[in-house]
């Protein structure tokens, strides 16, 4: 057997002629069978050549999608990190983003507390997320629980015969998942969490996108995403820790003027209180108990503010000023601080005061 090119690929052979001995039109016979042959078997291996190219190009158009998804998603988490004002809005982001990406109908971020050891769920969606948002499970139970506790991913599509799914904790949330993929949140050596997906989504039909659930390309997505929220935690964790040591060496500078500034009404009610008792005038006195309890605000409003800003309730300390009073207030003091120095003071109309328009008034 020849192929079109006169090389030898084969070779055809008959034996024993059923009658009589074999001819010269028997080897002719042969001989063109033989050539048919040829031909039938080098189109075969061409069409299985083609076939495998095609196969070898469907696999790389299928990673060249995969790539580009895994782009996409990781730009979008990216793009997240810095749109999210705190951890919490962090989380949520990007496990809105793990849910398109992957295709599932529900998840959750679970961190482990620094002090409990347990792990809390951050945030969470889907038709239970009410439910299960703030709740707390131990490290170890559950598939959440499990990884976090192994640092291993895990592809469950049959909890009902998984050991490692906790179905109490199923049942109290009234939820039973179709399938879960979980993947760890690592930083360094330390898994801090895991990132959960539940329930690969249906489509009108009611059959699942994935016909087994969720697949191995599922959960090496999820894994990429696991990578880029533990890197957004730890990034998030440091700007905290950089904020509150901002924050106690602000809230030292501030206690050091409070105390400076309290000197000045504790100075005015001293000085009240004991004018009051050389006075017989009742509505000099109700006056002067009016300026007294107007300064005990004032230390009131200093310390409620301090408080507020060592609590994280307040980035700025704002505080609204009316002018007039505030110079009635100075021109007290003042008389007082200078009775006796032969100095008057002669207050001007405010209405006529041109205040200065730089930043630091």
């Amino acid at each position: 057997m020849r192929n079109h090119d006169g090389q030898t690929i084969g070779a055809v052979q008959v034996l024993n002629k059923r009658e009589g001995t074999f001819d010269a039109g028997d080897e002719s016979l042969l001989g063109a069978l033989a050539s048919q042959a040829a031909i039938a078997i080098e189109n075969t291996k061409l069409n299985e050549s083609l076939l495998n190219k095609n196969v070898a190009l469907s696999r790389a158009r299928w990673d060249l999608e995969q790539r580009n998804r895994e782009i996409n998603v990781l730009y979008a988490i990216e793009r997240e990190m810095h749109a999210a004002d705190d951890l919490d809005e962090l989380l949520d982001r990007i496990l809105q983003q793990a849910i398109a990406a992957v295709g599932a109908e529900a998840g959750s971020v679970a961190l482990r507390s620094r002090k409990q050891g347990d792990l809390r769920f951050h945030t969470t969606a889907g038709e239970h997320e009410a439910r299960v948002i703030r709740q707390r499970i131990p490290m170890g139970v559950g598939i959440i629980g499990w990884v976090a506790a192994r640092g291993e991913p895990a592809l469950v599509n049959d909890p009902d015969t998984d050991d490692r799914v906790a179905h109490a904790f199923a049942e109290k949330l009234g939820a039973r998942p179709r399938n879960l993929l979980c993947a760890p949140l690592i930083l360094g050596d330390d898994t801090v969490g895991a990132l959960e997906l539940i329930d690969k989504k249906l489509d009108a039909g009611g059959n699942g996108l994935s016909s087994a659930g969720f697949d191995e390309g599922d959960l090496r997505l999820l894994q990429l995403i696991a990578g880029q929220a533990s890197r957004a935690i730890q990034l998030a964790r440091a700007k905290m820790d950089r904020e509150n040591e901002n924050r106690l060496a602000t809230i030292g500078q501030m206690m050091a003027g409070v105390m400076h500034d309290l000197k000045t009404p504790m100075t005015i009610v001293s000085w009240y209180a004991e004018m009051m008792t050389e006075l017989a005038d009742a509505d000099k006195r109700r006056e002067y108990t009016e300026l007294i309890k107007r300064q005990f605000d004032l230390m009131n409003g200093m310390t409620r503010e301090v408080l507020a800003f060592a609590r994280g309730e307040s980035q700025l300390l704002i505080r609204k000023v009316f002018l007039a009073r505030f110079l009635d207030e100075v021109t007290a003091h003042l008389r007082h601080e200078l009775a006796g120095k032969g100095i008057e003071i002669t207050p001007v109309s405010y209405t006529h005061l041109t205040l200065p328009t730089n930043r630091e008034v």
